[in-house]
């Protein structure tokens, strides 16, 4: 009987900690894999706030973002905070045309106007350097985002969107993160030094420690 009311209680606690992770602000992390150079990424929801992470390979990548109403555009680049990095990542948008004509620069993302300072994201755990933003009021239609370096060698991240809501479920999160991890080349054990993993780890300890002190109590009579 005790060890059953000990179960619940960890499983309803593990519960309301996944109802938390699941609906907590956070950028969305996307790993971007199989690219080549005729490869456009889709971005769905420009307006929620997603991480790409990618790597250049020798060519740059594309991403490919339509919305059918006035939004304003928020695009970030960061660089992992590692020795490989070389601070050179650029971006340029462009507008297509509609029925023909010449393509538009709707802005540019120039890495030599970014400060490239470290900053510490607490969603991951990981430390970034802080690249180019353009923060712009664009009308419907379909535009494509390029990102590129001199030799298109890098490792990059590229934020967009600042509507925070997590739109995946926990378990997701975890394998993604792991993914992050990877990407910084750490290993995934290091997760933990995300929120979302020790903070529910804490709480699942102690809550633990208190159904244990609990079913002891009860067991002596007291």
């Amino acid at each position: 009987m005790y060890p059953m009311k000990f179960f619940t209680s960890l499983a309803t606690c593990f519960i309301a900690l996944y109802a938390w992770a699941d609906f907590a602000d956070a950028h969305v992390p996307i790993i971007v894999e199989g690219q080549d150079q005729t490869s456009i990424i889709e971005v769905s929801d420009p307006e929620l706030s997603q991480a790409y992470y990618g790597q250049l390979t020798g060519f740059p990548h594309t991403f490919a973002i339509t919305t059918t109403e006035p939004i304003t555009l928020y695009v970030r680049v960061l660089l992992p905070d590692i020795d490989t990095s070389a601070n050179n990542i650029s971006g340029v948008i462009i507008q297509e045309p509609k029925g023909g004509g010449r393509v538009i620069e709707v802005g540019v993302l120039d890495a030599k106007k970014a400060s490239w300072s470290a900053m510490y994201e607490w969603f991951g755990g990981d430390t970034y350097r802080e690249g180019p933003v353009l923060e712009k009021q664009i009308e419907p239609g379909v535009y494509r985002l390029q990102v590129h370096t001199p030799d298109n060698l890098e490792k990059y991240v590229l934020v967009i969107g600042t509507r925070e809501e997590m739109s995946i479920g926990y378990f997701e999160l975890l394998r993604r993160l792991v993914q992050v991890k990877e990407f910084f080349g750490k290993a995934p054990w290091r997760i933990i030094e995300s929120p979302y993993i020790f903070v529910p780890l804490v709480v699942l300890v102690v809550g633990s420690v208190i159904v244990c002190i609990k079913l002891r109590k009860r067991k002596k009579g007291v």
